[in-house]
């Protein structure tokens, strides 16, 4: 009886042993699969908004977010375009916020374009080497205007810059051939390297009074460019930044500018009168004005010494004071 009493307890307490470990493991088998539906379902949301493409008429857009999409290319055989401010795709509404870099590079036959009040940048080379590009609508939206957005758009005659704009970056007009004249906003606080580098037929230009310095050829082999007033808040003019200006006939220092780097202007050849507003000469590198030159440097009144004994003598015979 003892020895049937002990199997019975024996065998229970195996059958709870049993049991625990069964509903461990299923309690661990559950977790599993809890875990694998939420991977599942993780992996279908980062599905849904995964960047998609589609096209509509000549622009190809890209998803960026939900409802928000950007224009990455556009057919290069187009000749006008007024960019939308909303596309719908398969009965969805999408919003443009932006136009990518190199969007519409190389579209030789685009001749005009509107772009839409909301965007807020022109991004790199846009518009590179749009060769018929005549005609640029800018909304008061945009703050920044990227490197090399408008190089190369030779039929470009003239833009309107709005007053938004905060930034134009390096080579954004370079080579624009055909430029004759473009305003820039006081509220512009940057102009990169070379903006108007080789703009050939752009013929006068107002410094912003918020800039601190012109970057290195900023102005180089602007040949048309017959006379430049550096305002006062300038602080350092780079080098090249006006170099091979051949027909550049006056230049107006400002009294804020501090250093003058190599070959500033140099190349311009044709220099007649040059004005500087400093009482204390601005620290000049080599050749940063031709040399010899029969250009006559103006001065502050009681600063004529000063110069004299600086290394501005060495590039100006004639020195003269000035009322300021």
């Amino acid at each position: 009886m003892k020895q049937i009493i002990f199997t019975i307890v024996l065998l229970s307490n195996i059958l709870i042993t049993s049991c625990t470990d069964n509903q461990s493991a299923l309690s661990i088998s559950t977790k599993n699969v809890d875990n694998k539906e939420i991977a599942e379902l993780t992996q279908q949301k980062e599905y849904i908004y995964k960047p998609t493409e589609f096209t509509i008429e000549d622009l190809t857009y890209e998803v960026i977010d939900t409802n928000k999409v950007a224009i990455i290319r556009c057919n290069t055989s187009v000749t006008d375009i007024d960019i939308p401010t909303i596309v719908m795709h398969d009965s969805i509404e999408y919003k443009i916020v932006s136009i990518e870099c190199d969007a519409f590079c190389e579209c030789v036959k685009l001749k005009s374009i509107t772009i839409p009040d909301g965007l807020t940048c022109i991004n790199d080379n846009t518009f590179y080497n749009c060769i018929s590009l005549s005609s640029v609508t800018i909304p008061n939206s945009v703050t920044r205007i990227g490197e090399g957005a408008f190089r190369y758009c030779t039929s470009l005659v003239s833009i309107y810059i709005p007053n938004s704009i905060q930034t134009i970056d390096n080579y954004a007009f370079a080579n624009c051939t055909k430029l004759e004249s473009i305003n820039i906003p006081n509220g512009v606080k940057l102009i990169g390297s070379g903006v108007f580098n080789e703009c050939e037929s752009l013929t006068s230009i107002i410094i912003p009074s918020k800039l601190s310095l012109i970057k290195s050829a900023t102005f180089r082999k602007c040949k048309n460019l017959t006379s430049i007033v550096i305002p006062n808040n300038i602080e350092e003019i780079r080098k090249i930044s006006f170099s091979e200006c051949i027909n550049l006939l006056t230049v107006t220092i400002g009294k804020g500018v501090r250093n003058i780097r190599t070959t500033a202007f140099y190349g311009c050849d044709n220099l007649a009168n040059v004005i500087c507003l400093s009482q204390d000469p601005p620290i000049l590198e080599e050749e940063v004005f031709p040399y010899p030159n029969a250009a006559t440097l103006q001065v502050p009144r009681g600063s004529l010494e000063r110069y004299k004994a600086s290394d501005w003598n060495n590039y100006f015979s004639r020195i003269e004071e000035i009322d300021d």
